[in-house]
């Protein structure tokens, strides 16, 4: 929705109303975490002493750390389709504005249906057999997007192959968070802090990169892409047991 309702603030009032109406939903959240939401956790289950020290606690696991760059390169991976995607549809493959934000909402339900199958595998499938897969799919067809890229394919089939590279990553996220949270379960908190810190560490890292070789051209966005796509797989990799013998799989 988010394409189709920025597109007719943008018509009603320029990118200025845009980012006013960003700032006010930031207020209501801000409003709604002081006033609404309480601390849930039991007073004698929290933290305390040294803000950090469950931060240092969680990066000394090494599974941990290999769960955390693969969730961050995996979302990095996403994010260079998000900031790719207006040109890639307007400019290189010609489409409208209001083809762009069909397409755009078409990737988001592919997300969002991997995301609930992913779930319903959750006890049937082991998560790192999920995991396994979809970033199988996802390096696949990073590596199928560099090589229309370089044929300067201009066509629905580059739209085809960002639909499954898209889709790809709504299988991996939960799942990752889930095994990278069971490495650190009495600092869960901190962990999810870290997960959530290096998701968009990484996808900031990523999203100027998209756009270095011109508009007209998703060159550079493949090479992102493909680049996140190995990284995220050869942490996957790091966290298996043949790097961690003394420890007890997850998942």
């Amino acid at each position: 929705m988010a394409p189709l309702l920025g597109a007719n603030l943008g018509a009603l009032g320029g990118f200025r109303l845009v980012l006013w109406v960003l700032a006010a939903a930031a207020l209501l959240m801000v409003v709604g975490a002081l006033v609404i939401y309480r601390e849930t956790h039991a007073i004698s289950a929290r933290s305390t002493g040294n803000f950090f020290a469950p931060l240092k606690v969680a990066l000394s696991r090494r599974r941990f750390v290999g769960y955390l760059v693969q969730f961050g390169f995996a979302f990095g991976a996403m994010m260079a389709y998000v900031s790719a995607s207006p040109f890639l549809y307007q400019t290189v493959m010609g489409l409208r504005a209001q083809d762009y934000a069909l397409c755009f909402g078409i990737n988001a339900v592919g997300l969002i249906l991997s995301g609930l199958v992913s779930a319903r595998l959750v006890g049937r499938v082991p998560l790192r057999r999920t995991i396994t897969v979809a970033l199988s799919v996802l390096l696949s067809s990073a590596v199928l997007l560099l090589v229309l890229a370089l044929l300067q394919v201009r066509s629905l089939l580059l739209a085809a192959v960002i639909f499954v590279f898209v889709s790809a990553i709504g299988f991996t996220m939960g799942n990752t968070t889930g095994l990278a949270l069971n490495e650190v379960r009495e600092v869960s908190g901190s962990g999810s802090a870290l997960l959530g810190a290096a998701q968009f560490l990484i996808g900031a890292l990523a999203t100027p990169l998209v756009g270095l070789s011109g508009a007209g051209s998703a060159l550079a966005f493949a090479l992102t892409a493909l680049v996140s796509a190995l990284i995220a797989f050869g942490a996957l990799i790091y966290t298996s047991d043949r790097f961690h013998p003394g420890s007890t799989a997850s998942a």
